[in-house]
This record gives structure tokens, sequence and C-alpha cells, in this order.
């Protein structure tokens, strides 16, 4: 697991291709399949990643390594993300979305909040099946609004939990960064 973990961290960052253009790799699911797809020898720099990502113009590398399963990004300013077919569909989805999914009047979340609990998603129940950032990171903020949290996780993947640890040192700075 370990040298998982450092050969993950390794390959991950932003690099600048042939064109002039950023991309940022993230090899947290599968360093290795970015490590061979970048023929890249076993004791290998990130100057040498560097250098056979300047080989490659962004959005063709973007697409052939997507082609393997592969996550690389080519990091798009404002206006291009929103014009793409991605960030064009997520403009049209709201960013919360209320499904009535019965007939009958409104019933309140718990009784909870009837005996005093001021926290605003007491007596929720959320099964939490994520497993990088984005929704462990809901599932957490789920709990420290007064959700009761169930995890699942499957033992035979790595344990992300050292990076979520310090997420809050790390997703600032990219945030800022892509946007």
């Amino acid at each position: 697991m370990a040298r998982f973990n450092a050969l993950r961290l390794a390959v991950m960052g932003i690099f600048e291709c042939r064109d002039g253009r950023s991309v940022f790799l993230h090899s947290s699911f599968n360093p290795l399949g970015v490590v061979e797809f970048l023929q890249l020898p076993d004791d290998f720099t990130r100057k040498e990643i560097a250098v056979r990502i300047a080989e490659w113009e962004s959005f063709e590398l973007e697409e052939a390594m997507a082609a393997r399963n592969l996550c690389c990004n080519v990091i798009r300013s404002y206006d291009e993300w929103t014009a793409s077919p991605v960030g064009a569909a997520l403009a049209a989805t709201p960013v919360c979305e209320v499904l009535k999914v019965a007939d009958g009047p409104p019933v309140p979340f718990s009784s909870a909040a009837a005996a005093g609990e001021q926290r605003p998603l007491s007596g929720v129940r959320v099964l939490d099946l994520s497993r990088v950032l984005a929704g462990p990171m809901c599932a957490r903020t789920f709990a420290e609004h007064g959700a009761d949290v169930l995890k699942v996780a499957n033992s035979d993947l790595p344990d992300m939990r050292a990076l979520l640890s310090c997420l809050h040192l790390l997703v600032p700075p990219l945030l800022l960064w892509v946007c």
C-alpha cells in the first residue's frame, strides 16, 4: 500500500503540454497505468513526467488517456468549461433538486428537532458508498449537520482516509488554480 501511495503522489500533478496548455494528471485510481502510458522507467523523476507530457498536445493527451480509462484533464478557462458539453449540461442542472416521490402531507425529518436538537439534518439517515474526495467530504458534512451516516467501504481498495484528513490543506489551492 505504501508503494501505491508513493507512486500515486509522484505521478499526480499539473504539467505543461507542447501547445502551452496545462493538464492535471489525477493518478489516484491507477498510477501504474499512467506510468505505463507515459512509458516511464521504474526510477522515473517528475522531470521525466514533464518531458513526456510536453511531447503531447493537451487535448490529444486528454483523449488518449481517457481512452485507456486514465484521468487527465486539460485545465480550462471558465468560458471554455461553460461552453463544453459537460459544462453546458451542468449549467442546466439545478444545484439542489427536491423530487416529490409520493402523495401526502409533508413529513418532518424526525422528532429530534422537536426534542431540542438544533442541527438541521438531525434524524436524516445517509448511506455513504463514496470513496474519494467529494463523496466522503459530503458525508462528513452531513454528519456535522446532524445526519446519521453509515460508511460502507471495500477492504480491497486503497484507504483514502489519510488524504481526507489533509483535504483542507489541498482543496483551496487546487480550486483556485483550476477556477
